[in-house]
């Protein structure tokens, strides 16, 4: 039995390249497991050699979040949309804790009860209390209590 080779670095890279074309030279990946994050950022390295001529590939979101790339004018042209695109990311949380983590440690900008503030550091502690608009807790920590 013969076994199938693997794509080059090349094949992957150009394939990355025609992914993010169809896409509209800006693509998004909804926070992928860590596998697959990593798959795309060997792809990334490949793929910045099979750029087509006049553009160059970023990408974000290296470690957490949504994975974005972006083929983008050498010109700079596109500057202003990858960073737009850029800084969005960095501003969305997409794990519960990370969120119970930032709001805890500044709540400033919010109007948080005293009554949510400890329950995120420990739902345990409360009794848990129905919602009156769902009749499930309010508290997402305490759920199936």
């Amino acid at each position: 039995m013969v076994k199938p080779t693997p794509p080059s670095s090349v094949e992957i890279g150009a394939a990355l390249i025609a992914e993010v074309q169809q896409a509209g030279r800006f693509l998004r990946i909804p926070d992928p497991n860590d596998a697959k994050r990593a798959r795309y950022r060997w792809a990334f390295d490949a793929a910045r050699q099979c750029a087509p001529e006049g553009y160059h590939l970023k990408y974000s979101g290296r470690a957490k979040g949504d994975f974005f790339l972006g083929l983008l004018r050498i010109t700079g042209e596109d500057d202003t949309e990858w960073n737009r695109i850029r800084l969005a990311r960095s501003r969305v949380i997409t794990d519960v804790e990370d969120v119970i983590a930032v709001v805890v440690a500044d709540h400033s900008a919010f109007e948080i009860s005293d009554e949510a503030l400890v329950c995120s550091r420990s739902c345990d502690s409360l009794p848990s209390r129905p919602s009156p608009d769902t009749g499930r807790s309010r508290c997402p920590r305490s759920a199936g209590r």
